[in-house]
């Protein structure tokens, strides 16, 4: 489950930042630099039918990412879907991946979030989702009986001085991972 305010589709060639960060999930599916890509324990790492990406701004993808995006078939939920119905895009998204896969790990960008209202980010997105709409598809995403596991990337803890947005995200990801 990528559950990121991008979908990380570029390649070293189309990249106009030369940031690793952008091609992830290409590596993955084992697009890109074949060194980054042959990196893990096998090739590729991922299958298409094994990717949700969910709520990235879909406004941020250069015509490149919508070719792999749509060539490679991938299960996409991008954030006006997941604003408009964050609870059932995210069960929808989960019962996808719970038919393909015994276990799933969650990718969880901070980045996802609206930068005006939740600037924990290094990058900014301001057509990112509330608090509680990433909250909502947590709680889906960390309820499945499949979940595997949470991953909380880029969280920048310069951008909060007074600490008030880290216990508030903190608060958000103890309540999805606790125990019903």
């Amino acid at each position: 489950m990528y559950f990121d305010g991008d979908a990380d589709l570029t390649t070293p060639e189309r990249s106009g930042s030369a940031v690793a960060d952008t091609m992830g999930m290409t590596h993955m599916l084992g697009g890109g630099s074949p060194r980054l890509a042959r990196l893990g324990s096998r090739y590729p790492l991922l299958r298409p039918g094994q990717v949700v990406l969910f709520g990235f701004d879909p406004a941020e993808l250069d015509t490149g990412e919508w070719t792999e995006l749509v060539s490679r078939h991938l299960y996409a939920a991008p954030a006006p879907a997941v604003r408009a119905d964050p609870a059932g895009e995210a069960r929808r998204a989960r019962a996808y991946l719970d038919r393909r896969c015994d276990s799933y790990l969650v990718h969880f960008d901070v980045d996802v979030l609206h930068t005006g209202l939740f600037p924990l980010a290094n990058f900014p997105h301001f057509a990112g989702l509330t608090l509680d709409q990433v909250a909502a598809g947590l709680n889906e995403f960390t309820g499945g009986e499949k979940f595997g596991g949470l991953v909380v990337t880029e969280v920048n803890p310069d951008h909060d001085p007074s600490g008030q947005l880290l216990r508030t995200l903190a608060a958000s990801v103890t309540r999805a991972l606790a125990p019903d």
